[in-house]
């Protein structure tokens, strides 16, 4: 009791000589959780403060806060959150958290106040072992750099209940249940607003119709239906439009450029359109999980890895679109399709060059080994000359 009491009196402290005075801290009730605990202190002057953000949590206890000075934090390790803490910035223009991966595996966790630099991330996860929902990222920015292994921004993996409010992200974004190839993932009821791609809207919306999308930075849409997604130019964020759990939504003429895992990711949509769009300079242009009875007319892709990126997608319509690649490694990067068991009609596609003969598009069987199996899909009037898009 008496530990509790103590607590008490010192987060008041802090609250009223400290963290105003350095601007972090949105005070408003429904974004700071209750905690009461010890303050630990990274970097500064002060003694008995720690080094490392990391030395810190694993000296906290559930319910501390750890309140980091400015300076730039690196360490060879990622930063792994195993316990319900408030992790807090001093400034969020000069506190960086600098190639480092920050894990939350637990749940009710509230970071604020920080620059997260050069593939610096944050995820949150649930898995059978581990539970982690009802966290806050509030106020904070997000730079990146280009590498594949510390993408930068925030990963929601089968995460519910969280908030990611009032972020700034450059050259990333957010990955909800991207590729889960599953359907396991079930994240829901999250608060994702009054966020930023490189200075323009990161549009979040859960279970809404009948919308139509002219501006953003940034579009993931989950169990939603009827919206349209028009004439916009995204680039340089993790995905550019990421759909979940999807039915009859739409994307035309929309220029999706130098998104570094792709311009579009479908998970388990269908009876949807992408329609009139240019997809380039990815790693990927489209990719396709557990999606069918969609529709990919008259786009045009030209990405550095694979065009369009299929998975139990089945029943799907190509058709009209040009396909831009260089000739490289493996037949089904040839045709600049990676597809796995899948089954779709492709129709009067231009495939990079002048083809006078039907092109066929080979599905892999996805066993302990990656073969060719028996089936695959055939474009019978590939189109001659490329499309005017």
């Amino acid at each position: 009791m008496y530990r509790k009491i103590v607590g008490l009196f010192i987060f008041m402290l802090l609250i009223v000589t400290v963290l105003p005075v350095s601007g972090t801290v949105d005070l408003e009730s429904n974004l700071l959780p209750q905690l009461f605990g010890n303050i630990l202190y990274v970097g500064g002057s002060g003694p008995g403060n720690y080094s490392s953000i990391q030395d810190a949590i694993d000296n906290a206890s559930d319910e501390d806060t750890i309140f980091v000075y400015k300076g730039c934090y690196e360490s060879d390790d990622n930063i792994k959150i195993n316990k319900t803490i408030r992790l807090i910035g001093e400034d969020k223009e000069d506190t960086v958290i600098y190639r480092n991966l920050i894990d939350i595996v637990v749940s009710n966790v509230y970071i604020s106040g920080f620059t997260l630099l050069n593939g610096s991330d944050i995820t949150i996860q649930s898995t059978s072992s581990i539970i982690s929902n009802n966290n806050k990222i509030h106020d904070n920015i997000f730079k990146s750099n280009e590498s594949l292994y510390g993408m930068g921004g925030i990963s929601i993996y089968n995460s519910s209940n969280n908030i990611v409010s009032n972020n700034s992200f450059f050259n990333c974004g957010i990955l909800m249940d991207v590729f889960d190839v599953s359907c396991q993932a079930d994240s829901k009821n999250n608060s994702i607003y009054n966020n930023t791609v490189d200075d323009k809207p990161l549009v979040y919306f859960e279970y809404d119709s009948d919308e139509i999308i002219y501006n953003a930075g940034q579009i993931i849409l989950y169990h939603c239906k009827n919206i349209t997604i028009n004439s916009l130019e995204i680039s340089y964020t993790s995905i550019g439009i990421q759909l979940i759990d999807c039915d009859n939504c739409h994307i035309l003429r929309c220029e999706l450029t130098n998104n570094l895992l792709g311009g579009m990711a479908f998970n388990n949509v269908s009876n949807s359109s992408i329609s009139g769009n240019i997809i380039k300079n990815g790693a990927l242009g489209t990719t396709l999980v557990n999606s069918r009875n969609n529709s990919i007319l008259n786009n045009s892709f030209e990405n550095k890895e694979i065009n369009i990126f299929l998975y139990y997608s089945s029943f799907n319509k190509i058709s009209h679109n040009n396909f831009f690649f260089k000739f490289s490694y493996g037949l089904w990067r040839f045709k600049s399709i990676l597809s796995f068991e899948s089954n779709n009609k492709w129709e009067g596609n231009y495939w990079n060059r002048f083809r006078l003969f039907p092109v066929f598009v080979w599905n892999l069987y996805s066993g302990y080994y990656y073969q060719f199996n028996k089936r695959f899909d055939i474009d019978w009037h590939p189109a001659k000359e490329p499309y005017d898009i």
